[in-house]
């Protein structure tokens, strides 16, 4: 489950709430595929920084046992570890939708061109066969 914006608030900065706020799919809609990878290596940078802040307060917070206001600032550290990490996710996942709606297909309405109606195909294949019952009865006086 992702956190919610007010969390996110009091947690992060300015610039760090900016980057949550267009990983949502409002702020994501008006990002090209371009700009959506530029954020998601921000959004590693900013996970990658507050991992090893984490790694570094639980070390600090195991050699001084009694302090209990440490366990609080890892706390919210993983908190901030967890945002991040939602904002990843929604930009790859959107980036790898985009990319393939980009290499799919396109519909095309209609026929495609060249080919045949079924009223130019029933009377093709009634003239075919025509041709081929001759052919065949041609053959079979030949050899007689």
């Amino acid at each position: 489950m992702s956190l919610s914006r007010k969390v996110a608030q009091a947690l992060c900065t300015s610039q760090e709430l900016n980057l949550f706020d267009e990983s949502t799919p409002a702020g994501i809609k008006a990002l090209s595929i371009k700009q959506i990878e530029s954020k998601i290596k921000v959004a590693r940078k900013y996970k990658d920084k507050y991992t090893t802040l984490h790694r570094t307060q639980i070390r600090n917070a195991q050699s001084d046992k009694g302090r209990a206001s440490g366990n609080q600032v890892a706390f919210n550290t993983a908190k901030k570890i967890k945002i991040f990490d939602d904002c990843i996710q929604r930009f790859e996942a959107t980036r790898k939708k985009r990319i393939d709606d980009a290499n799919k297909p396109k519909k095309t309405l209609g026929r495609p061109p060249g080919s045949l109606n079924k009223k130019t195909l029933a009377k093709k294949g009634a003239s075919s066969k025509k041709s081929l019952a001759k052919g065949k009865s041609a053959k079979k006086k030949s050899k007689k």
